[in-house]
């Protein structure tokens, strides 16, 4: 079949800037489209902008944009994974966004534009995206052309010692930060990190100790944030405000914050004390990854935990930022029971508009997350979906994108925990899925009530 795509030019620096010409075509296509397609309101409520691109980062924040103007996406990485959630109804294409340095599969892509137009009577317009060094004075363009059978042309290769792109720069500055100096931190090893910011084991001359520092490339922040935090305060320091008045031994609060510059890219970094066992994701080694926990073992993590969580609720602030590499060891042993636990990475924003897009956060974000809604039961949801992970080996819902998972966590029923170990109890399961409940009101009345539920059963 004939492909029509569309080329539409934008800053890479600012990818919301492709929203204008984007937007005038997805409302002129959603016009002429209403009328024809059967059962239009359950498919208009079904679609979703599908944007396929190997660079998260890129695709992440078009897909803010996206959202902020109204329009649910999915970004994928192939047209495989694509067509295979398209084949189970995880979503139907609005539109198919292709990234400028894409290689396109001409064949996925042709079944899954056939099989649009066969089971919904509608032609799928075809974008291909091509991101500038810089913001132009010139308008993106919006030119339209049709192309015969022959494939889509890939994106043209980056030969040895060309220009990189300013995202391409940025991975590549991110990566010159371990053997560094920042005023009195010297950052010996990188410990781990992604999109979010990267970790280090850092020497303080100041102390003489070692410690842990955080670093964030403010271009890598989402764009709303970038901008707020380049005239206002430092994020990290407004972690340290949020926690300057509270003390919890299972909380830990950020030391000190601060900005700086490496090759004129602007970055802010946090400091934490250094605990050589690092998180709950370096404990669990695949070795003690391989059998479940024991509700016994596992009750002493759900207790340190959903403490800390009140005591921050009791405060009137919400975690929201679930995920292993949050859960520092301060203290270890020989088994979970021994650890000593301590939450980090608390969200700064309390208003639900924190969302830590990072695949590693996607399984326990509760069903009212994904629509920008934060509440004291969204922490009781993230903490249950971790004790199920502990006893069973696994998170209640796996997926291989955002949507899916997004899909998951808001319309399916984890199984019970008991499937997956045969040492949980029925009211084991009864706890655990009242807690992962896609209802706020239908969990625990608070996160306390649900540790201790737990901790009669186990």
């Amino acid at each position: 079949m004939a492909i029509v795509t569309h080329e539409f030019s934008f800053a890479a620096d600012q990818p919301e800037t492709v929203l204008k010409p984007l937007l005038a075509l997805l409302q002129s296509d959603t016009q002429q489209n209403r009328a024809a397609m059967p059962r239009s309101a359950y498919l208009l409520e079904a679609q979703s902008v599908l944007i396929i691109d190997a660079d998260r980062m890129l695709a992440t924040a078009i897909a803010q944009a996206l959202y902020g103007a109204g329009y649910r996406s999915l970004p994928v990485e192939t047209e495989l994974e694509a067509f295979t959630l398209f084949l189970k109804g995880v979503y139907i294409p609005q539109a198919v966004l292709l990234g400028h340095k894409h290689r396109i599969n001409q064949l996925f892509l042709q079944r899954l534009l056939q099989q649009s137009a066969q089971k919904y009577g509608r032609k799928v317009p075809v974008i291909r995206l091509h991101a500038t060094e810089s913001t132009s004075a010139t308008p993106p363009s919006t030119s339209s052309t049709r192309l015969p059978s022959q494939p889509l042309l890939p994106a043209p290769v980056q030969e040895p010692g060309a220009q990189m792109s300013g995202i391409e720069q940025l991975e590549r500055e991110k990566m010159t930060l371990e053997g560094l100096d920042i005023g009195r931190y010297h950052l010996e090893a990188l410990l781990g990190g992604g999109l979010q910011g990267n970790v280090y084991r850092t020497y303080d001359r100041l102390r003489e100790r070692e410690m842990a520092l955080k670093a964030v490339h403010v271009n890598s922040l989402p764009y709303a944030i970038a901008r707020v935090s380049e005239e206002e305060a430092n994020l990290f320091q407004q972690e340290i405000d949020l926690l300057s008045t509270l003390d919890h031994p299972h909380i830990q609060a950020p030391l000190n914050a601060g900005r700086s510059y490496i090759s004129g890219s602007p970055f802010i970094y946090k400091t934490m004390p250094f605990y050589p066992e690092r998180s709950l994701t370096q404990w669990l080694t695949p070795q003690r990854r391989q059998n479940p926990f024991l509700p016994r073992d596992v009750i002493s993590v759900a207790l340190q935990l959903a403490d800390a969580l009140h005591y921050l609720h009791e405060h009137q602030i919400l975690y929201q930022n679930f995920k292993l590499t949050n859960l520092l060891i301060r203290e270890t042993g020989k088994d979970l029971h021994h650890l000593h636990l301590l939450l980090t990475d608390l969200a700064i924003t309390q208003d639900g508009s924190f969302f830590s897009r990072t695949h590693e956060a996607y399984p326990y974000m509760a069903p009212e997350r994904w629509h920008g809604q934060a509440l004291p039961a969204s922490d009781q949801y993230g903490l249950a979906a971790i004790i199920y992970e502990l006893l069973t080996g696994r998170p209640p819902f796996q997926g291989v994108s955002e949507y899916a998972l997004r899909f998951l966590h808001m319309n399916m029923q984890p199984q019970p925990p008991s499937a997956f170990n045969a040492a949980l109890t029925p009211a084991i399961d009864h706890v655990l899925l009242r807690a992962l409940a896609k209802r706020p009101d239908d969990r625990f009345p608070g996160i306390e009530i649900f540790a201790q539920t737990l901790q009669r059963y186990c």
